[in-house]
């Protein structure tokens, strides 16, 4: 009995420290405890994480979009007839996705000599 454990004792000194103990032991009460924490942890920060990413995307698309919205002010505002020709293509694009009376105002430059004539 204590040739073999002394085998034993010269076959562990051969092996290097990281296989000493990983191939013969399980992980216990304790190292379970530990995998099920991570695991549960991992279950809860994981959704938060892709929310907070959703989050990141639609505020860069809000950003784009304000970016976009700015350039097109000021085409707008270097050419009013670009103003009325964007008003023209919102109310074909109404005409198209609803059939519908449209009732068409004046036009957007005697609007503005009326409002410029009472103040």
């Amino acid at each position: 009995m204590a040739d073999k454990r002394h085998a034993d004792d010269a076959q562990a000194r051969r092996l290097p420290e990281s296989f000493k103990d990983s191939p013969r032991t399980s992980l216990g009460p304790c190292g379970w405890i530990l995998v099920a924490a991570s695991f549960l942890f991992t279950l809860v920060t994981f959704p938060i994480s892709i929310w907070m990413c959703i989050k990141v995307i639609a505020a860069e698309g809000e950003m784009n979009a304000s970016r976009a919205l700015k350039e097109a002010s000021m085409v707008i505002t270097e050419s009013p007839a670009a103003l009325q020709l964007r008003y023209l293509q919102t109310l074909t694009t109404i005409a198209a996705e609803k059939n519908s009376t449209i009732v068409f105002p004046l036009p957007i430059d005697m609007l503005q000599g009326i409002v410029g004539a009472k103040h």
